[in-house]
């Protein structure tokens, strides 16, 4: 028997398979996670409100985030709630550049994002409030009019460069809370006189109050561990109170303090000591530093101690001599550079290891006038005296 189907069930015929091929390959990218050159799949941006003059989106808990500012006023709060909802973020550059002058900020916000208040500079007065838990990197960073800020004590973490750049900026209290102060956060707050460290964990970022020219004293109390630079160029800075609590300071912590006469140490501190005022990290056996304005002239380190510090003396102009114990093997980078009353120094054999300049400018090197200066185990630390070191 002859079965005639007809054109037009041939197309359907055809209509079918290909669906059917196009199903398969469908479900084989599907399995195979897609091809390679798929484009990637771009999140779609979330949906934005207005309320009066106040931008914001609602997060998926259901509370809101402030994303920007349209007023005119120089005198603001946020509120507390928004639309029926509470407001608990404030967004990334959310009035960065603004124009204010006062800002108080509603009472159920726990978190301030990355440069949000960043460069208002006509900025006097913020209230933060005590549900604040993090406050974003560059957050308050060069409002150069911002003269004092209250911290909440149930804030734990400030962000990279928080206030950096706050030029006017006189004190700064660190609330109970606090565990994680971060890079360059008071960096160039050249105002800062009073610093005052309430927490009890607390650890400082690399350079966190590098170039605070003012601040004159500091007790590090509650800290665990201070990064490097972390101090570097507070040049009326004087003197340094260990807390039991620390156990790590970081490489130049105190570069060109140049006042910085003295370390005073918990006795109950497992970590550190101190001989001959130079502060000695025990635990890794290095010399860190000696306070350029120490009076005393002939320091000695205990057996134990195998490195010098970068800088560990430099600039103490009324060093005259220096005994290193023969446990020592690395002298660093300027380790006594301009020690200029520095006229005699023991280098032991051990030592194999003697950093760029770590005797320059002193009266010992410049002593030598012979052709090659060599010490410890064979290091070169001079050549030809009229040209180079």
């Amino acid at each position: 028997m002859k079965i005639n189907i007809g054109k037009r069930g041939v197309v359907i015929a055809v209509s079918a398979l290909a669906l059917i091929v196009a199903l398969l390959v469908v479900l084989i990218v599907v399995l195979s996670g897609g091809s390679q050159g798929d484009p990637p799949v771009i999140p779609a941006k979330p949906t934005t409100y207005l309320s009066g003059d106040f931008e914001y989106t609602v997060d998926d808990d259901g509370t809101a985030s402030i994303v920007a500012y349209h007023g005119d006023s120089n005198k603001i709060t946020v509120p507390t709630m928004i639309s029926g909802r509470f407001v608990t973020k404030i967004a990334n550059d959310a009035f960065q550049g603004k124009k204010l002058v006062s800002v108080e900020i509603g009472s159920f916000v726990e978190h301030i994002g990355d440069y949000a208040f960043a460069r208002c500079s006509m900025l006097t007065e913020v209230y933060l409030p005590e549900s604040l838990i993090t406050l974003g990197s560059a957050a308050f960073a060069d409002c150069i009019s911002l003269e004092e800020i209250s911290l909440p004590q149930s804030l734990t973490s400030i962000g990279d460069n928080a206030f950096y750049g706050c030029t006017t900026l006189a004190s700064a209290t660190l609330p109970s809370d606090l565990t994680s102060l971060g890079y360059a956060a008071y960096s160039q707050c050249y105002s800062l006189a009073t610093l005052n460290i309430r927490s009890t964990a607390l650890t400082i970022g690399d350079n966190a109050f590098e170039d605070c020219k003012v601040l004159s004293s500091v007790e590090l109390l509650g800290t665990l561990k201070v990064g490097a630079y972390a101090f570097a160029g507070c040049t009326s800075l004087t003197s340094v109170h260990i807390g039991k609590e620390l156990s790590s300071v970081g490489e130049l912590a105190f570069h060109d303090c140049k006042s910085l006469a003295a370390f005073t140490l918990d006795k109950d501190n497992g970590s550190f000591a101190l001989s001959s005022d130079v502060l000695l990290d025990t635990s890794r056996g290095v010399a860190l530093k000696m306070p350029p304005l120490s009076e005393i002239t002939n320091p000695e380190l205990p057996e134990g101690i195998t490195e010098i510090a970068p800088h560990a003396f430099m600039s103490c102009n009324n060093v005259v001599s220096v005994s290193l114990p023969s446990t020592v093997t690395k002298i660093g980078s300027r380790a006594f550079n301009y020690c200029n009353k520095l006229a005699s120094i023991n280098v032991p054999l051990g030592v194999d290891t003697i950093g760029a300049f770590a005797f320059s400018e002193t009266a010992y090197l410049e002593s030598k006038t012979e052709e090659l200066v060599i010490l410890g185990n064979g290091v070169l630390v001079k050549y030809n005296p009229q040209k180079n070191e």
